[in-house]
């Protein structure tokens, strides 16, 4: 389940992402998820991978912030500072989830309830994305040379992951698709 990229490291926006296509035929994507058109049985939801994503940062969260306090070993700290900022990954990729999952929902029911869900999980899901930058600027620099950008940077996605959260307050239409190739 990608959370945030496309071809050449393009954020995907929150309407991009309620309809990327699950990357498997065993998951099953937002859209089809809030229709109902999966079957339960043979296919892992959303809701489930979301669910995963949230329980295994808390865990590898705790260990990493409990080993942090009871050691004081530089190298270490660096490896469990990785270990906090892909926990903030999965909590971001899980509020994202929800959040597509809500939007989803309030544009085919037109449940003022289920956009206030999504403004909400995107909020968190921001404050998510600011931990991970503050772990991952910690011990690296700010731009590193990446595949597709000479100098990446999770700082430089800060504004998307904004944009993501007007996106939800305004019901805002997909303005372009992602290219997956």
């Amino acid at each position: 389940f990608r959370s945030w990229i496309g071809n050449r490291s393009q954020f995907i926006d929150i309407n991009n992402f309620i309809d990327f296509p699950a990357l498997s035929d065993d998951n099953v994507n937002i859209d089809d998820f809030v229709n109902g058109k999966f079957d339960s049985n043979k296919q892992i939801t959303p809701l489930q991978i979301a669910q995963l994503a949230e329980e295994e940062s808390k865990q590898a969260l705790a260990i990493a912030t409990k080993l942090k306090a009871s050691n004081d070993n530089s190298v270490l700290a660096i490896e469990l500072t990785d270990i906090e900022f892909w926990s903030h990954y999965g909590f971001y990729l899980a509020n994202k989830i929800h959040a597509g999952i809500a939007l989803a929902t309030f544009r085919k029911t037109n449940d003022p309830a289920q956009q206030q869900k999504a403004v909400e999980h995107l909020t968190q899901g921001l404050e998510n994305w600011k931990a991970m930058i503050k772990a991952v600027e910690t011990y690296n620099v700010q731009e590193m040379p990446y595949q597709f950008d000479q100098n990446f940077s999770w700082r430089k996605s800060l504004s998307a992951v904004e944009h993501d959260i007007k996106i939800a307050k305004e019901n805002l239409p997909r303005t372009d698709k992602v290219n997956l190739k």
